[in-house]
């Protein structure tokens, strides 16, 4: 079961941003792939990337039908590419990924599971990859996997670490 997507209908909008680091986005990208299924709607937003970020974000659209994507024509930082996925997401859940945030199906279930347990909440957030801030609470250390079950299962044994935490709230 860890390695089994997660199937996600039109009620979700799922959005990326990314201001450059094509490969990083595409790995993302890859990786949302296998662990979502179904028809979400899927917004990529593009803040003026300098490589073929841009090109990487079109090609989903041919990975996942219902998928829109928008770029700057000037870099406008983070906080606008939150609030284009914001303004345009037609789900009523909505998770918003940085381009270093891998999913595997273990987080996307930990977060459906962490919003239905607490529908008052307005944000959730799960863990990246790796964040330049160093706080425990957004990066878990990861080694190299040899295979991708490898990684799924690793994925799977924090979430079952973790089931029981509640939220942290970070304000």
């Amino acid at each position: 079961r860890a390695g089994s997507p997660v199937k996600l209908s039109a009620r979700f909008s799922i959005g990326m941003a990314a201001h450059g680091n094509a490969a990083t986005t595409r790995k993302a990208l890859d990786d949302l792939f296998s662990s979502a299924v179904g028809d979400f709607d899927l917004i990529l937003v593009d803040d003026l990337s300098g490589d073929e970020t841009l090109e990487v974000y079109r090609e989903a659209r041919k990975w996942h039908a219902n998928t829109r994507v928008f770029s700057f024509d000037a870099n406008l930082e983070y906080c606008h590419s939150v609030n284009a996925f914001l303004s345009h997401a037609r789900g009523d859940l909505l998770l918003f990924l940085s381009n270093d945030i891998f999913v595997n199906p273990s987080y996307l279930r930990q977060l459906l599971k962490a919003a239905a347990a607490h529908p008052n909440c307005g944000i959730l957030r799960g863990c990246s990859n790796f964040v330049d801030n160093s706080s425990p609470l957004h990066n878990i250390p990861v080694e190299g996997f040899a295979t991708r079950q490898a990684y799924l299962d690793f994925a799977a044994s924090i979430a079952l670490q973790h089931r029981a935490g509640k939220p942290v709230d970070e304000r």
